[in-house]
């Protein structure tokens, strides 16, 4: 299939899922890829150094380039999808934001996944996506001197409690509280969305400006180009009609 954006991105973690974190660059590179992204494939919010430094070997053997990673997203394994936005959880946010940071000064990247996390009900909304819009103006601050961007995803699977299921919501999220800040962006899944029932084109048209990275993989089954419903030719043309020039990552499911 041959689309407008390319060459691609790989994403590290979902196309090579299957080998040790510091081997996947390398299987990128062979299968000629020249940037990478990242899942934060650590433990915790404040690895050891020594984990980050394997890592960033990693890349540099393979001579590939990092454009984007995201931050610590909480414990997966229990549902979590975020820390962000958590009330008993700044440090360990603040840590995470700290890590990324770590991670960038040594690979140039420069877009930031941070997921928020998720609602609960001993708050209200409000005062959550306060909490949430506060955590990333401090992020952003602490980011300035790379010029990093955080980037907002709206997730699948997640409708009990997720804030943001479509681009349009975080869209929303964005106007209310960044509306002149261009480091505070839509991270633009179409499985994601597909997933959530949205049309992704519809998406697009009314997100397309504040959108600072796209992901490709099909719906359903969250795998390559081609394998599923959604009209990749079409999409990418109707970005490159948009004047969208960021880039394009494959994180599909191998």
């Amino acid at each position: 299939m041959s689309l407008v954006y390319q060459p691609y991105i790989a994403n590290l973690s979902t196309m090579y899922g299957s080998l040790a974190r510091d081997q996947r660059a390398q299987a990128a590179a062979d299968d000629g890829f020249q940037e990478v992204e990242s899942w934060w494939d650590f433990d915790n919010s404040s690895p050891a150094r020594s984990e980050i430094d394997s890592f960033i070997r990693s890349l540099r053997s393979a001579e590939v380039s990092l454009y984007a990673i995201n931050s610590h997203g909480g414990n997966r394994s229990a549902g979590e999808r975020g820390i962000a936005m958590l009330r008993d959880r700044e440090t360990e946010f603040r840590e995470s934001i700290s890590s990324i940071l770590a991670v960038a000064e040594e690979t140039g990247a420069t877009c930031f996944n941070v997921t928020p996390g998720l609602l609960t009900d001993a708050e209200s909304r409000d005062t959550q996506l306060n909490r949430l819009a506060d955590r990333y103006a401090w992020a952003i601050e602490k980011l300035d001197p790379i010029g990093g961007t955080i980037l907002i995803e709206p997730l699948s699977g997640l409708r009990d409690g997720y804030p943001f299921l479509s681009a349009v919501e975080v869209l929303d999220f964005i106007n209310k509280f960044f509306p002149t800040e261009e480091r505070v962006a839509i991270l633009f899944d179409t499985y994601h969305l597909a997933a959530n029932n949205t049309d992704i084109f519809d998406q697009w048209r009314s997100c397309h400006s504040r959108v600072g990275h796209v992901q490709f993989a099909d719906f359903p089954g969250r795998g390559n180009l081609g394998t599923g419903s959604l009209d990749f030719l079409t999409f990418s043309s109707l970005m490159h009609d948009s004047g969208y020039s960021g880039k394009v990552s494959l994180e599909y499911i191998r």
